[in-house]
């Protein structure tokens, strides 16, 4: 419905705004013919909160991890049923479920930065390299073990690039634990005919 109603970016967000209690979470990124960018964050149908294009990066980003700003509304309320999750379970504090999430903000930190480092016009080779490059120099999550004491907080299993404009489709997928759990060097490529 948003292509049969909307023409461009700021005209998408309004659809999407209007029609938000229709869909449940999801984060975001759209653009239009121009490229202009927005990114929604929508973690439940309670919250729609956007993020324009930083006027000094030129670009903006999702995150699949949390919210990215834990003071907004959409923050506090994840926040809430977090703590909440954790009385009615009787989980700690410092247990791997707060260990999670407490993760997952530092791995959006470190993807927000990392882009803003980037420059304006950043190398796809150096944005394929910061999500295909194991932690802590990269977001790929090879059986991350932040604390000692703890379990793995997680595997990245897929990730995938497009570039529109070259029709061009390139995916990294983790092979599956019996077959090694090996994390591919290269991406299948997809090129997409007119």
């Amino acid at each position: 419905m948003v292509n049969f109603y909307a023409s461009n970016t700021p005209s998408a967000v309004d659809f999407l705004k209007k029609y938000s209690v229709f869909w449940g979470g999801s984060n975001i990124v759209i653009y239009d013919k121009n490229y202009n960018a927005i990114a929604i964050e929508k973690c439940s149908r309670n919250y729609f909160e956007v993020f324009p294009a930083d006027p000094q990066a030129g670009f903006t980003h999702i995150s699949g991890m949390v919210c990215r700003d834990p003071n907004s509304p959409q923050g506090k309320y994840q926040k809430e049923k977090r703590n909440l999750y954790r009385a009615l379970f009787n989980l700690s504090e410092d247990g791997p479920d707060a260990l999670f999430w407490n993760i997952c903000y530092k791995l959006e930190l470190m993807l927000r930065e990392t882009l803003k480092k980037l420059s304006r016009n950043p190398k796809s080779r150096d944005v394929i390299k910061l999500f295909t490059t194991g932690f802590p120099e990269g977001l790929r999550k090879d059986g991350l073990k932040p604390h000692p004491n703890q379990g793995t907080v997680g595997y990245t299993l897929l990730t995938n690039c497009t570039f529109p404009e070259k029709r061009l489709y390139y995916c990294w997928q983790r092979t599956s634990e019996k077959d090694g759990g090996i994390w591919p060097e290269n991406p299948e490529i997809c090129q997409y005919e007119v």
